[in-house]
Parts: structure tokens; sequence; C-alpha cells
């Protein structure tokens, strides 16, 4: 087995990496467990539509991090967006070309109807007597409003907080997950 000595010569702007045959040192590969992905977040696709998103979160003691979905192409941003669903490879590249690929899975959701899915389940559980109704300045009549409050009420109803116990309401997990999904397609108007 051959072993290398690595001599670096710094020459200004430039590294150069020279290596000469010699039994007495091996040459350490610099790649080995070079990049930590620390976060890999998918966002589901409604379905025959492309708005899933991937987010992979890696760092590299070698230096900055490059990431690609094809292999080729690759992009200091972190965030592939405008994706269908299905299962991508996600390559992270650093500085000295040390690789590694990551797979993540973007599934399908069905569209949520602002008018069928979401306006029964505040109607019947938040547009009542002491919580979002006629006189109460946040009333859960108006799109508009409603939708300014999206990520709130996604992030309540989630929780367990809305509708609050006094009321004697409550969401089911079928209701819980209608909202999260109408808000994670944008709350749309439909």
């Amino acid at each position: 087995m051959k072993k290398f000595t690595l001599l670096l010569i710094a020459i200004p702007g430039v590294l150069s990496f020279l290596s000469s045959c010699n039994d007495s040192q091996e040459l350490e590969d610099p790649c080995p467990s070079a990049i930590e992905v620390t976060s890999v977040e998918t966002l589901d696709a409604v379905i025959d539509e492309s708005n899933g998103r991937i987010q992979v979160n890696a760092s590299s003691r070698n230096g900055s991090t490059t990431y690609s979905i094809d292999g080729q192409n690759y992009q200091s941003s972190s965030v592939f967006s405008g994706l269908q669903s299905g299962t991508y490879t996600v390559y992270v590249k650093d500085e000295l070309n040390c690789e590694i690929q990551v797979t993540a899975a973007i599934d399908e959701m069905l569209p949520v109807s602002y008018v069928m899915d979401i306006v029964p389940i505040l109607e019947n559980n938040c547009m009542i007597s002491g919580c979002h109704c006629d006189g109460n300045s946040l009333c859960w009549d108006d799109y508009d409003l409603i939708s300014s409050y999206a990520d709130e009420i996604r992030q309540r109803t989630t929780d367990g907080n809305m509708p609050p116990a006094y009321s004697g309401k409550f969401l089911t997990e079928v209701e819980k997950q209608l909202i999260a999904d109408w808000v994670t397609q944008g709350a749309p108007e439909n």
C-alpha cells in the first residue's frame, strides 16, 4: 500500500497541493463525516399541483454547502419549492466537493375548500355566543379577517387552545387537520 505525503504550498491567492510517494504518512481523506445534515423539512403538495417544498439544513467542517436535486445544478439555497408529490434525492456538497445525499418525500394532500370545509367548522365551533360572533371584534364571518389570522388559527387549533375548554366545543383531529392543510395551501378563498 502506497502512502502519500501532502505538501501545501501557499502562493498569494492560490493554494497548491503536491503529493509525493513516501512510506511514512497516510493521506487523510477530508470527506468522512465532513457534512452533517441537521434537519430535513418538507411541505406536502396538493394533488396534481406543484406546491410542495423541501428544505435541507446542513453544515460542513469544510466550509459552505451547496444543494441540488438533480446532482448537477447546485445552488446556495437549501430550499427547493414548486415541487410535485414524490421522492427526491437532495445532494449536499461542500467546498472540497465532499458530498452527501438525503432522501425526502413530499406526500399528496387533498385540496381543502374554505366554503365547504372551513366555514362549517367555524360556524359550529367558533361563531357561537361568547366567542367569534356578532359584537366581538374578531368576528369570524369575514374571509379577509379570518385569512389574516390563518397562521394563528392553525397554531391555536393544533395546540388545542381553540376553541377554549369553557366553550364546551372541541375540534376533532380531522377538523384540526383540515384547518392546518387549508392554511398550508395558502388559506385560499375557494
